[in-house]
């Protein structure tokens, strides 16, 4: 995932609790374009929340200006 990320590829990485996105999530070189996704346990989280997030992000990604600042994106859930 930081490979992808450092390549500006877009990228959502998941995290459970047992790790902080904050300290450890992959950064892209361009604002908004590497996501995190946090919940308590990933094995709760189902495949239907992890597209239906990537549904919403793509519009706004495709349209994304590479001035616009932005922080990292980082959506915690349960």
């Amino acid at each position: 995932m930081h490979m992808a990320a450092t390549m500006d590829c877009p990228s959502l990485t998941l995290f459970s609790h047992d790790s902080d996105p904050r300290r450890c999530a992959p950064l892209s070189l361009t604002p908004g374009y590497s996501r995190s996704l946090v919940t308590r346990d990933l094995a709760t989280l189902s495949a239907e929340r992890v597209c239906r997030y990537l549904q919403d992000w793509t519009f706004p990604l495709l349209n994304l200006e590479p001035q616009q600042k932005s922080v990292q994106n980082i959506l915690m859930i349960g």
